[in-house]
């Protein structure tokens, strides 16, 4: 059996309050909490480190869901609860949900058949321009939203539209990623595609604003300090404000597409 060390001695001699009581049926002993072991405040929450080598287990039970509180406790601290549920609420069984307690919030769920889901339809993204996963693998593409019911009337692409669909698509070729050289040097592997900056260039030369289209993105981002635990451990990196270019890949290249169907269009009536 493994030995066990209490400390019986409050400091400055306060009263010792009971960390926690030993019952079997010849005794009872209560035990004072140890200098540095975990306090339980007036509102019954428990404040401190747990630190193990091993592993440690929390189980925590309930009719309906089961949830363990993250409260941080300082300014513009959440309370966070990882939730678990059965059949008997309102939010339906065997689900793992993360939600803001404070703001009444469900961040992030995985249903039944263990999807990844957001808290609410369409508004929760995957990443940020700062925050970028570096590839995504997947079985098929993604399903983008087309539906009729949601959308306006599909207008034809104007002549400057065409004349600029036309210019892009000369501008497809070969390039390397610049971190990519760092890292790899020639080995590097070339991607096809042009720049954005170069896109917006030959739509203002035709006339056209190139915010107004999809497929043009830039995004920016404030500055973010760092962020270290009490030991000193960074949790977050922090970054310096920055902004991105993009683009919406599948949108530049179906406006490209109308720009081959006219040139087609064009030699197949000059060949009539």
């Amino acid at each position: 059996m493994a030995r066990q060390i209490i400390d019986t001695s409050p400091p400055s001699g306060d009263p010792a309050p009971t960390a926690f009581n030993k019952v079997n049926a010849m005794t009872a002993e209560l035990y004072p909490l140890a200098t540095g072991a975990l306090q339980k405040d007036g509102g019954g929450a428990m404040t401190g480190t747990l630190n193990s080598s091993a592993n440690l287990g929390l189980a925590v039970g309930a009719a309906g869901f089961a949830a363990v509180s993250l409260f941080a406790t300082g300014p513009g601290g959440r309370d966070y609860r990882i939730v678990s549920t059965d059949n008997d609420n309102g939010l339906g069984g065997g689900q793992l949900i993360t939600y803001n307690q404070t703001a009444g919030v469900m961040a992030s769920r995985i249903d039944t058949g263990y999807n990844q889901l957001p808290g609410a339809d369409n508004s929760r993204t995957l990443g940020s321009a700062s925050a970028r996963w570096s590839v995504v693998y997947a079985g098929t593409g993604s399903i983008n939203t087309s539906d009729a019911r949601q959308k306006t009337e599909v207008l034809p692409l104007d002549t400057a539209e065409i004349e600029a669909a036309i210019a892009l698509g000369k501008e497809v070729g070969t390039f390397r990623f610049l971190d990519a050289i760092n890292a790899k040097g020639d080995s590097a592997r070339l991607h096809v595609g042009m720049t954005v900056q170069r896109a917006i260039e030959l739509m203002e030369a035709h006339g056209l604003d190139a915010t107004n289209y999809a497929f043009i993105c830039h995004d920016t981002w404030s500055a973010r300090q760092e962020l270290k635990d009490e030991q000193g451990v960074v949790m977050d990196p922090g970054c310096s404000a920055g902004d991105l270019y993009s683009f919406r890949t599948d949108q530049l290249l179906l406006f490209i597409a109308s720009g081959f169907e006219a040139r087609l269009r064009r030699l197949e009536d000059e060949s009539a």
